[in-house]
């Protein structure tokens, strides 16, 4: 493969794994909210005296999630149901997350599968880029400047998008 092979296939894969990033943001799932945290001031949990700030999940009968059967005011437990929580409209809640659903979870992930295999195709005619670059004369650098630049902002623009998405902005 030539210098310019490789920096054109990897402008193309680049580009495709751009795309499937892009489609990848269109997919997303909420995130799920946890209430009652045991830094937050709720009167409904005052007499439970939460000394143990582990994290144990509940899902209420209101639908919502809450971080611990004490921080949700639950005075009884029988067999993973919690009764009698002050804090949850209709009192009652189970063991674990509520259950938020994601329709297109399965999108998502294809779509950042597929961005992940197209991105690690590019490794090696990038590594081929850097190291024949390095015996470049100053005729070639000018002629091929364009698709070089091209290539580096497609890897500036896959970069930010991936910190993007990492954080959840």
């Amino acid at each position: 493969m030539t210098t310019i092979r490789a920096l054109k296939f990897s402008i193309i894969v680049n580009s495709m794994s751009l795309l499937a990033c892009v489609m990848a943001f269109f997919f997303q799932c909420p995130q799920p909210e946890i209430h009652n945290w045991p830094s937050t001031n709720t009167t409904c949990n005052t007499g439970c005296q939460c000394a143990d700030n582990s994290y144990f999940a509940i899902c209420g009968q209101d639908g919502k999630t809450y971080y611990s059967p004490c921080t949700a005011g639950c005075l009884n437990s029988i067999s993973g149901v919690y009764q009698n929580c002050t804090c949850i409209p209709g009192g009652q809640a189970t063991s674990g997350s509520c259950d938020y659903g994601c329709d297109h979870i399965y999108a998502y992930a294809f779509f950042f599968t597929l961005r992940s295999l197209v991105s690690t195709l590019s490794i090696v005619p990038k590594l081929l880029i850097v190291i024949r670059l390095a015996s470049w004369s100053r005729h070639h650098w000018l002629r091929h400047r364009r698709h070089l630049r091209h290539l580096g902002r497609q890897m500036f623009h896959q970069g930010a998008l991936s910190a993007v998405r990492q954080r959840g902005l």
